[in-house]
């Protein structure tokens, strides 16, 4: 009888495992869409950012997919993973094309292995005319999720929330019980005109979810 407890305690336990590898774990900091942003007809590019604190202890794992809050439709929307928002090299790229309203989990063609180096993880897209706004974010300014790109006038700029996106990771060697904080910064990234010269988060560690 013990032999059998024993050995549904050890089913269950694998796959457990086997479900979270699966599932992953979700690193993220604009849970809800609360709000949007970006005015009618333009195209602009969220970012968030994981800095090497954050997930230095995923290392060789893996980002498996990008998960995105949209606050209305959109057109043309391409998923970045660089290394830095201002980055002119891109680590993976993938175009998804047009997405309604609220939250979407692209799967990356391409996973981003992690070595613990600082991530910047984005998309670009296209939001028709419209009284609100399309990029989907959280009230509550978390200074590593607040950066954005206006293409259509090619200046940078901070809002006042938490972009949703959400970076998925997934893995043999995933760490448990993650401690939940928030990302800081020290200084500014940079201001709406200014193109940034770096990036320095100095976190205990980002919002992380377990599924």
């Amino acid at each position: 009888m013990k032999k059998i407890i024993l050995i549904v305690l050890l089913s269950a336990f694998i796959q457990s495992v086997r479900s979270q590898q699966t599932q992953g774990i979700r690193l993220r900091h604009g849970e809800r869409i609360e709000a949007g942003f970006g005015q009618g007809n333009q195209i602009i590019t969220p970012y968030i950012v994981l800095p090497s604190r954050t997930i230095e202890a995923y290392k060789t794992n893996q980002i498996s997919s990008v998960r995105i809050g949209l606050n209305r439709d959109a057109s043309n929307v391409t998923i970045y993973v660089k290394r830095r928002p201002h980055d002119g090299v891109v680590i993976t790229s993938q175009k998804v094309g047009n997405l309604t309203a609220g939250w979407h989990d692209i799967k990356l063609a391409k996973p981003v292995d992690i070595n613990g180096d600082s991530l910047a993880i984005g998309y670009k897209a296209s939001f028709l005319e419209g009284n609100e706004g399309g990029a989907g974010y959280s009230f509550g300014n978390d200074e590593c999720a607040n950066i954005v790109f206006v293409n259509s006038k090619s200046t940078w700029s901070n809002i006042d929330g938490s972009f949703c996106i959400e970076a998925v990771v997934t893995g043999d060697a995933l760490p448990q019980n993650q401690p939940r904080s928030r990302c800081s910064l020290r200084q500014p990234i940079f201001t709406e005109s200014a193109t940034p010269s770096a990036v320095l988060c100095a976190i205990s560690g980002a919002t992380v979810s377990m599924d």
